[in-house]
C-alpha cells in the first residue's frame, strides 16, 4: 500500500482518475512540519480537479484507522458531497492514516481529489467549504474549480404520436419540428388543430470560480494552540477536584473522620457458594487446575467454498449459541465474511477482510450469536479461498 504525506501549505494530489465508486487505492497523512508541537491540532482541505461529464451524484468519505495492518478499522470521519460542498475540512491527526471511499457515483466519468493541510486549525471532524457548485464537463486550470459550463439538454422531437386518440374528445397529440401539435376530429375528419412551441434547450448555467485560500491566510485565521508547558502549568496550580461518596451494601453513606476517631469498616470475603471465608494459610505454591475436557461443545471450521458453508447442523427445538470463535482467513483477495442461520436470518451483516487475517470473539459470558430454534449456523464466503479455525458453542 503506497503512502502519501501532505504538508502544511503544500497542494497535492491524493487521487487521480476516479472512474466509479469503492475504496481509492493508497492511504495519506498529516506530516509533521519543523517547530510543531505533538498532537497540535491541524486540518486537511480537499477540493475537486479535472472533473469530465455531468455528475447527478457524487459521495466520498473520508476514513480514518490507527492502523494499516491486519487488526486496521476503519472509521468514517466525514462524508463529502462535492456537488453542493466544494470545499471540505477535516481534522487530521498526529498519528493514524486517512483514505478515500467513493459510494456514490452517477452520471459523470472521472475526477480527481487535491489535498492541502494546514497545522493549528480549529478542529472538528468535517467543515463545509460552503455553497456554490462543481465544474463539471472539462478539465480546470486551478485545483479548486467550482464551475459549470457546457450545460445543453435539448429535448427529444420526433413525429411519433405522444398521446394517442383520446377516445372521449377524438384528440390527438403529436410533436413537429419542435412544437407540440394537438389535433381535434369528429373520428374520421380533423375539425381543429393547435400548435404549442415549446423550449428545446435549457439555458447555460451560471460559470463561478472559487480560489482556496493561501497558507498564509489559513495560518492568520486559525488561534495558536497553548504550549504543553502552559497546559502542564495549569494543571499544577489548579488541580481538579473529585468529589466521591461511599456505600455500604445496604445503601448508607459511609462518612469520614478525623484520623484517630475513625470508624471501623466491616469486610466479609465469601467464596463462590456465598459462604464467609473465615481463615486463610496453607503452604506452597499455588496450583491451577488442568482440565482436559469443555463445558462448551466446539466445531472445527475448514472451508474453501463461496455461499452458504453449514457449520453447526440444528436440532429441532433447540438453539444455537455460539460463545467464542477463532478463524483465519487466506487467500488472495478480499474475503466478504457472514454469519446467520438458515431461517435465514443475519445475525451479523456482511465485514470484509483483507488476507491474510484472524477474526477472535472472546469468552465473556455472554452469546456472540443465537440462531432460531432449529436452525443451523451458518458462515457465508464470498469467495472460494480459505477460511480454518474452531467455533465453541452451547446447544440446547
Amino acid at each position: 500500500m503506497s503512502s502519501i504525506n501532505i504538508s502544511r501549505g503544500q497542494v497535492v494530489p491524493i487521487a487521480t482518475a476516479i472512474t466509479g465508486t469503492g475504496v481509492i487505492s493508497g492511504y495519506f497523512v498529516k506530516k509533521s512540519s519543523p517547530g510543531t508541537l505533538p498532537g497540535e491540532a491541524a486540518s486537511f482541505f480537499f477540493g475537486l480537479r479535472n472533473v469530465t461529464g455531468i455528475f447527478t451524484a457524487l459521495t466520498i468519505n473520508v476514513e480514518f484507522s490507527p492502523t494499516i495492518d491486519a487488526e486496521a478499522y476503519w472509521e468514517v470521519v466525514a462524508s463529502w458531497s462535492p456537488m453542493t460542498q466544494p470545499l471540505l475540512t477535516c481534522s487530521s491527526a498526529e498519528s493514524g492514516f486517512f483514505r478515500l471511499n467513493v459510494t456514490a457515483f452517477t452520471g459523470g466519468t472521472s475526477f480527481e481529489v487535491w489535498a492541502t493541510c494546514a497545522q493549528g486549525g480549529a478542529g472538528g471532524s468535517s467543515g463545509g467549504g460552503g455553497g456554490g457548485t462543481v465544474d463539471q464537463g472539462a478539465a480546470g486550470s486551478s485545483p479548486w474549480p467550482v464551475t459549470i459550463s457546457g450545460l445543453s439538454n435539448p429535448l427529444p422531437v420526433s413525429d411519433s404520436t405522444v398521446e394517442g386518440a383520446v377516445s372521449a374528445g377524438k384528440m390527438k397529440v403529436s410533436a413537429s419540428a419542435g412544437d407540440v401539435v394537438v389535433e381535434v376530429s369528429d373520428g374520421s375528419n380533423v375539425i381543429g388543430t393547435t400548435t404549442h412551441p415549446v423550449q428545446t434547450a435549457l439555458p447555460t448555467a451560471t460559470v463561478s470560480t472559487l480560489t482556496p485560500p493561501s497558507a498564509a491566510a489559513i495560518g492568520a485565521a486559525c488561534p495558536v494552540p497553548p504550549t504543553a508547558a502552559a497546559i502542564a502549568s495549569a494543571i499544577v496550580s489548579n488541580p481538579p477536584t473529585v468529589p466521591a461518596k461511599l456505600q455500604d451494601g445496604a445503601g448508607n453513606n459511609i462518612s469520614s473522620d478525623a484520623r484517630g476517631s475513625a470508624r471501623p469498616l466491616a469486610v466479609e470475603i465469601l467464596d463462590a457458594s456465598g459462604a464467609q471465608i473465615t481463615s486463610f494459610g496453607g503452604s506452597g505454591a499455588v496450583t491451577f487446575a488442568n482440565p482436559t475436557t469443555s463445558t462448551l461443545l466446539k466445531a472445527q471450521v475448514n472451508l474453501s467454498t463461496s455461499g452458504d458453508n453449514t457449520v453447526i447442523s440444528g436440532v429441532g427445538g433447540q438453539t444455537i449459541r455460539i460463545m467464542k470463535m477463532f478463524l483465519i482467513i487466506g487467500g488472495a483477495s478480499e474475503q466478504d465474511i457472514t454469519f446467520k442461520d438458515s431461517t435465514p436470518a443475519t445475525l451479523l451483516p456482511s465485514s470484509p477482510f483483507t488476507p491474510p487475517a484472524s477474526l477472535q470473539l472472546m469468552l465473556d459470558g455472554v452469546p456472540w450469536f443465537i440462531t432460531a430454534a432449529g436452525k443451523d449456523f451458518i458462515i457465508n464466503l464470498s469467495a472460494a479461498q480459505k477460511v480454518t479455525g474452531i467455533v465453541y458453542y452451547t446447544q440446547s
